[in-house]
């Protein structure tokens, strides 16, 4: 939001037929359906590459979004770049403008340090779900060993009562 001089910013990610928002800055919604996204249309686009939308209000893809049409706080113009994880897009960093102050076209270093900031969400997200992963990978193991103790009681009990029946049929010879 700083960056850009914007009143709105969003970390989000795609979950389904939603995007929803991890980190935000400004009066912008949690959850946004994919067909109000504008991150959504970037899905595809590789490392580095962003979007940026002057006036969403005149822009075709954008002049049913409902983000678009509605009276108050209406996105004025908007600003992004994807999030991804092992070269797939899985959410965007963007800024978006709903005060109506005049669009100005973002720099070159601006992007480039949005994009930055996209990579860093992507290595962190990516870090969550690893450790993640991790972790269930950990109770899995410990479910298995779970089961194998109860396997190796339940053998052991099998054998001891074996032993029990036969010694029972030798002393009664």
């Amino acid at each position: 939001s700083l960056l850009l001089e914007t009143s709105g910013a969003l970390v989000t990610l795609f979950t389904g037929n939603f995007q929803r928002s991890i980190g935000r800055f400004g009066a912008l919604p949690d959850i946004i359906s994919i067909e109000d996204s504008f991150c959504y249309h970037m899905l595809g686009e590789r490392v580095g590459s962003y979007m940026c939308v002057k006036t969403p209000k005149k822009d075709p893809r954008f002049v049913t979004n409902r983000l678009v049409a509605k009276d108050e706080n209406a996105v004025n113009h908007y600003c992004g770049v994807p999030i991804c994880v092992e070269r797939s897009m899985i959410g965007g960093l963007c800024a978006l403008d709903t005060s109506g102050k005049r669009y100005r076209n973002p720099t070159a270093r601006q992007i480039q340090q949005l994009s930055n900031l996209a990579l860093m969400c992507g290595q962190a997200v990516s870090c969550i779900l690893n450790a993640a992963h991790g972790r269930a990978q950990q109770e899995k193991a410990q479910r298995t060993n779970l089961a194998l103790v109860l396997e190796n009681r339940e053998a052991r009990e099998k054998y001891l009562s074996v032993r029990a029946d036969l010694r029972n049929v030798l002393w009664k010879e």
